[in-house]
């Protein structure tokens, strides 16, 4: 009986930790090699949102926030001599931590549903908290 009320009692505190992301990842290949491509970004604009993410920045991979309120999202990405766009396609789902921690929200079944790239590879259809390359970009 002791036992069983020390067991109880680890359950006493809510564990609130989170192992989702609302951050989609995306990295930069070379079409022909596979080899990280560095690209050159002017700008990438999400449709709704009122910001321009990674202006003016050469990099390898980016992150982009997710919007909860919808399961679409199309992209603009601006380069120095071209502009390519990307739409994709995702569920949110609702789970409850625990009563004392609320809810978090599940990011799945990431789609591509259209893009103007050579090409666009998913590599995890689900947001989880490692922050790694949920989609690759070819170009």
């Amino acid at each position: 009986m002791i036992l069983i009320g020390l067991l109880s009692s680890c359950f006493d505190d809510a564990d609130c930790i989170s192992t989702t992301t609302d951050v989609l990842s995306i990295s930069f290949r070379k079409y022909e090699t596979n080899e990280v491509d560095t690209v050159e970004i002017v700008g990438i604009t999400l449709a709704g949102a009122d910001s321009v993410f990674n202006p003016k920045d050469t990099t390898t991979f980016i992150i982009l926030p997710l919007d909860p309120n919808v399961s679409s999202i199309s992209m603009s990405f601006s380069f120095e001599t071209v502009q390519h766009e990307l739409q994709l396609d995702y569920t949110t789902t609702p789970r409850l931590i625990s009563p004392d921690c609320g809810v978090e929200l599940l990011y799945d079944n990431l789609t591509i549903n259209n893009y103007d790239f050579d090409s666009v590879a998913v590599k995890t259809r689900s947001l989880n908290e490692e922050i790694i390359p949920h989609l690759v970009i070819y170009q």
